[in-house]
């Protein structure tokens, strides 16, 4: 992206960058005029009037990775280490040692440009007069191209973001934010943020065109965004709805990651399937999420209730269960069906419907509160992954029953038989003298199961008083 500004402005650089910066640029100011550029040589900055941002030329971490390309930029003022929130030319940096200046042109367009004249950024407004127009650096973090006449907004930044949402933006369906190549290139990286316009989400995509997270298929995670950005601003295609539930699995990625809505602190794989990266899955970061343990094309499905779950991908009308059923097993695509018979919505009632989901599902969430657009949702999977054998009992919902943990007397091993599954709400309790506790999550690696317990605040409780509490015996301890 190239183009030359006129051969009078190009003098007036090649003699304005020999002048010392102790003539022009010793005070702090917030705009850039036509008369007044704001050069690299000499290290000047704009800084808005309450020095909240500061606009100027940076090489992240001091060019060390990059051959010392420099960039036009916004960051926080007077932080220690530098955060920046807007980059001009992320696309086509200014090489180290051509010098840099940035400038309203003859044109009125702002233009980065080198000492030669040459553009490397501009803001592509079409020609025009540069009288009277003015870029001011504003205290939200806004950089304004306006006419000083008319008091005309021609540009501004918040309208042409990098990465960052600052508060006073809008986002509707013509912004989307754009990852950094890496921490230390700003060139435009592999995932945008953005609306979706046809569903109304939010939705991250990688590669431009492959859908890598939905806001639908994370209520938590929606709900965090849609009040991060209603805080700044509303618009009439948009409609917030603050959302009763927390993040619980941070970014939220890969099939079948359950999260519970209830412990913000638990994900866990789905029986049938196994963490992509199981050494960062132990240490708490679920963002590779799981896959499958085999893949198969079968007839088994694994019966889980009140799931939150992305869009469906068809609906079939006048479809029952077990018509649905028929149609998912015509295709090995066919990755979980829900039928009318199949769904929770408190106090309503539905014409006869079934919906299938041919893609990746995504990350799934287990709410056991009554809430809405709740699926009881049908997941293919390969019989012996989730088969009861003499070690392994039989799955009870999303729960898998390792060995040597039992739920019955056929399975698992008869000292640990203090398990039961609840048939009717998939979940599973642990028998304690004569409490039951119900069991939020169980790690075969760790052999570790965690059980939910009123009245104690130390959920690692370690204390005898605990022990007391919870009066358990041999071979189950707390730990």
């Amino acid at each position: 992206m190239k183009s030359m500004i006129s051969d009078s402005a190009t003098h007036m650089l090649s003699t304005i960058f020999l002048v010392l910066c102790s003539i022009l640029c010793c005070s702090a100011r917030d705009s850039i005029t036509p008369n007044g550029f704001l050069f690299y040589d000499g290290g000047e900055t704009l800084v808005s009037a309450n020095q909240t941002f500061e606009l100027g030329f940076f090489s992240p971490n001091n060019g060390k990775f990059n051959d010392g390309k420099k960039f036009i930029g916004i960051w926080y003022y007077g932080l220690k280490e530098r955060t920046v929130v807007w980059v001009a030319n992320r696309a086509n940096p200014l090489p180290d040692g051509n010098g840099g200046a940035f400038v309203i042109a003859e044109d009125g367009n702002l233009k980065l440009v080198n000492r030669s004249g040459s553009a490397y950024w501009f803001t592509e407004l079409g020609s025009s007069s540069s009288m009277g127009r003015v870029a001011k650096l504003m205290d939200s973090g806004n950089f304004v191209l306006s006419d000083s006449r008319s008091g005309e907004i021609l540009w501004e930044s918040f309208k042409n973001p990098t990465d960052t949402f600052l508060p006073g933006m809008i986002m509707d369906g013509r912004l989307s934010l754009t990852s950094w190549l890496s921490s230390v290139d700003p060139a435009p990286g592999i995932y945008t943020f953005k609306q979706d316009d046809d569903e109304g989400q939010y939705i991250i995509l990688k590669d431009s065109f492959i859908k890598y997270w939905r806001s639908e298929e994370s209520e938590g995670v929606r709900s965090a965004v849609t009040e991060l950005l209603s805080n700044f601003s509303k618009t009439s295609r948009s409609t917030f709805v603050r959302s009763p539930y927390t993040v619980v699995c941070g970014r939220l990625v890969g099939i079948s990651v359950l999260a519970n809505l209830n412990n913000p602190f638990m994900c866990k794989c789905l029986p049938g399937f196994k963490p992509n990266s199981p050494e960062r899955w132990s240490n708490g970061d679920f963002s590779d999420g799981c896959s499958r343990k085999t893949i198969l094309c079968g007839e088994t499905f694994l019966m889980l209730k009140m799931i939150k779950v992305r869009r469906y991908d068809f609906e079939l009308l006048g479809k029952d269960e077990s018509e649905c059923r028929r149609e998912c097993l015509k295709t090995c695509q066919c990755q979980a069906y829900a039928g009318i018979g199949k769904i929770q919505r408190v106090r309503d009632s539905f014409p006869l419907k079934c919906w299938i989901w041919s893609e990746d599902l995504g990350s799934l969430h287990e709410d056991n509160t009554n809430g809405y657009n709740l699926y009881n949702l049908s997941l293919r999977v390969a019989k012996s992954d989730i088969e009861s054998t003499v070690r392994n009992c039989e799955t009870c919902g999303t729960n898998s029953i390792p060995y040597p943990l039992s739920t019955g007397l056929n399975c698992g091993d008869p000292m640990y038989f203090r398990f039961r599954c609840d048939n009717v709400t998939d979940q599973v309790w642990f028998n304690a003298a004569n409490v039951s506790y119900r069991v939020t999550n169980i790690d075969p690696e760790s052999l570790k199961f965690l059980i939910q317990v009123n009245g104690i605040d130390n959920c690692e409780a370690r204390n005898s008083q605990d022990e007391k509490t919870l009066q358990l015996n041999p071979p189950f301890k707390i730990a």
